[in-house]
């Protein structure tokens, strides 16, 4: 017992009563502090690093949801100007009877002002409806165009507070026409087959046929206008058989040809622009057959063609000789063979169709005891002058003919 009271009083515990203020245990651990100490201590409600993140999260969210509410009742206070650049015009639905040149629609700058929330809306709207505003053309009572729209009341924009938009910039120009609709009659013909390399032959009028003989052209009033007489005739572009030629066809088989209205659409590029005006079906096509013109020997006065620097009188001391069984030297004709018009084959005959028969005299002997002995001399047939716009009557020689002129030294004198 005594030994039991004096482990007890070493201990401070006389009276069996844990002293308030005692630091070890029996056995030597740390004890728990009293009662009082750990009231007094802060306590963690979890031991994770990252506990701060999840204490009093009442608390925090009504901080929140505070300062969103701040924010946005200031973004709504400041005023913000900004500018869109790159936006597309696209024109609403327009009636049937007006074209416009969509070629020409430029892009534009959409210059924004006002709360930076409602300028932050109307950008976010412009991005998600591509970049693009719609635009109300209005056309009036005339014609055509140009009209010129810069009014912010003339788009539609993808969102509803407009107010937000200043202005438009640049103004955008747009090109209208007022189009109608008519039937017009082509007109075709064997003029309008060329083969230049083929002079000796003649498209056939009777032996042609067309796929169709009538385009519908839809295009400004104006140009309708003149288009309604019945004379008047929508002419396609000339069309050339020469490839055809070259594979050397048997002219009872029909040279096919398509043909468009280039050269006609050319004479006024504006109201006959494509994007203005259209042509259904834009291309003709058809069948022509040609014939060979039969060979006609005619006789034909021969013109003289002196060098560069001669005359007539570099020659009054030669004798001029063309031994060839078709010249008439004391008329000065030769007889040829040509292809052609059979009428202009007529009139050459006669002297007065406009063609002349060429032959190049050989340049006079410097020397005037030498003389000059069968030198070659091409002739060439010459078509007459035509008036602009017209073409010359088709004539050829049927092979090349050379000539061949000697000049003698006369005697005496």
């Amino acid at each position: 017992m005594e030994a039991d009271d004096a482990r007890d009083g070493a201990t401070g515990r006389g009276d069996g009563v844990p002293e308030p203020y005692a630091l070890t245990s029996r056995r030597g651990d740390a004890t728990t502090p009293p009662a009082t100490a750990a009231a007094a201590a802060p306590v963690r409600s979890t031991s994770s690093p990252f506990g701060w993140l999840f204490d009093d999260l009442g608390l925090k969210a009504v901080a929140l949801v505070l300062a969103v509410t701040t924010w946005v009742l200031i973004r709504d206070q400041i005023q913000d100007v900004r500018s869109i650049d790159g936006v597309a015009v696209v024109l609403d639905r327009l009636p049937p009877s007006i074209r416009v040149n969509v070629a020409s629609m430029p892009r534009i700058t959409v210059n924004l002002q006002g709360t930076a929330g409602a300028v932050e809306r109307a950008r976010l709207a412009l991005e998600g409806a591509g970049h693009q505003v719609r635009l109300r053309l209005r056309t009036s009572a005339e014609n055509h165009g140009p009209t010129v729209l810069a009014n912010v009341s003339d788009f539609t924009f993808p969102f509803s507070d407009v107010g937000v938009v200043e202005s438009i910039t640049p103004a955008v120009r747009v090109e209208w026409y007022r189009v109608a609709s008519l039937e017009v009659d082509v007109a075709f013909d064997k003029t309008s087959i060329e083969h230049p390399g083929r002079v000796d032959l003649d498209a056939v009028s009777t032996a042609s046929s067309m796929e169709r003989t009538k385009v519908l052209v839809t295009g400004p009033v104006a140009l309708i206008d003149e288009l309604r007489p019945a004379e008047s005739k929508l002419v396609p572009d000339a069309v050339s058989a020469d490839q055809w030629l070259r594979t050397n066809p048997d002219f009872a088989t029909p040279f096919p040809w398509s043909s468009g209205f280039a050269t006609w659409r050319s004479k006024d590029p504006v109201l006959r622009a494509p994007w203005l005006l259209t042509i259904d079906p834009p291309t003709v096509a058809g069948k022509t057959k040609f014939r060979e013109y039969t060979t006609t020997p005619v006789e034909v006065d021969l013109q003289i063609l002196y060098p560069p620097g001669f005359d007539a009188t570099a020659y009054e001391k030669y004798d001029v000789k063309i031994p060839d069984n078709g010249y008439d030297a004391r008329a000065r004709r030769l007889n040829i063979s040509v292809r052609g018009d059979p009428a202009v084959i007529t009139s050459l005959g006669t002297g007065h169709s406009g063609w002349t028969l060429l032959v190049q005299f050989p340049r006079p002997p410097k020397d005037d005891a030498t003389s000059v002995t069968d030198h070659p001399a091409p002739i060439v047939l010459i078509p007459p002058e035509v008036a602009a716009g017209e073409t010359s009557p088709r004539l050829r020689l049927v092979s090349p003919r050379t000539l061949f002129v000697t000049l003698v030294k006369r005697k005496g004198p």
